[in-house]
């Protein structure tokens, strides 16, 4: 359960397996969610020759940005250090903008021209999340086919048959394709961009993890609940 204080029994929000993290928490299997990397960029912006973030590698007019210490940068490092394409990894790593957080990524973009364009890396869900809202001016295209994933985690010696319940009540959402299901509603749902979009008073999602968080708080509740 959820609790108001300085800890909780569980975590429902788009986290990703680190050793840092797991010294602090247990992951549960199966991940929630799979995804693989998106570039955010102004819908104006012509980037007709970018298919991967490899491609921005080999260019100098589109610069670049990830969240510095999250999972993005982390993919980009140790890629750096193996694989085919390794070479133009490190290019990413040395010439791309570390930035605070998803936040001012996403206003890097927006305040960047045409002239010098600025494009933002990170994990798809979050990316298209942000090119779902008012005013409609990002978009995004295929990044790499990285495959991350997020888990729920629950602290350290949390009773065992709650952690077996969650990790069965995931098995079966994965299984039956609810889980996509409820992303995609909840994020087709609430886009701003759309036509059947509802007018901006609707109490807008604030954070760049919302869309995610929401979803997944829910599901961890159902699963929790379920007498099976």
């Amino acid at each position: 359960m959820l609790c108001l204080t300085q800890s909780a029994d569980m975590a429902a929000a788009p986290l990703t397996k680190t050793r840092l993290r797991e010294n602090s928490v247990t992951f549960i299997d199966p991940a929630f969610m799979i995804f693989d990397l998106a570039i955010l960029m102004d819908k104006r912006a012509d980037l007709s020759g970018i298919k991967s973030i490899v491609d921005l590698a080999k260019q100098d007019k589109i610069k670049y940005g990830v969240v510095d210490g999250g999972s993005t940068a982390y993919h980009i490092d140790t890629r750096g250090s193996e694989g085919d394409d390794m070479i133009y990894y490190r290019t990413l790593k040395s010439e791309m903008e570390k930035l605070a957080s998803v936040e001012e990524g996403v206003r890097w973009v927006r305040q960047s021209n045409l002239s010098h364009p600025f494009v933002f890396i990170g994990e798809r869900p979050t990316m298209e999340y942000h090119a779902s809202r008012r005013p409609c001016d990002l978009t995004t295209v295929h990044g790499s086919n990285h495959t991350g994933e997020y888990h729920l985690a629950v602290r350290k010696n949390l009773d065992a048959e709650i952690q077996q319940k969650l990790v069965e009540g995931l098995n079966k959402l994965n299984e039956s394709g609810k889980l996509t299901e409820l992303f995609d509603r909840w994020l087709n749902d609430r886009s701003e961009c759309n036509d059947e979009a509802k007018d901006s008073s609707t109490s807008p999602v604030s954070t760049s993890v919302a869309v995610v968080t929401a979803v997944f708080l829910s599901v961890a509740s159902v699963i929790l609940s379920r007498g099976e």
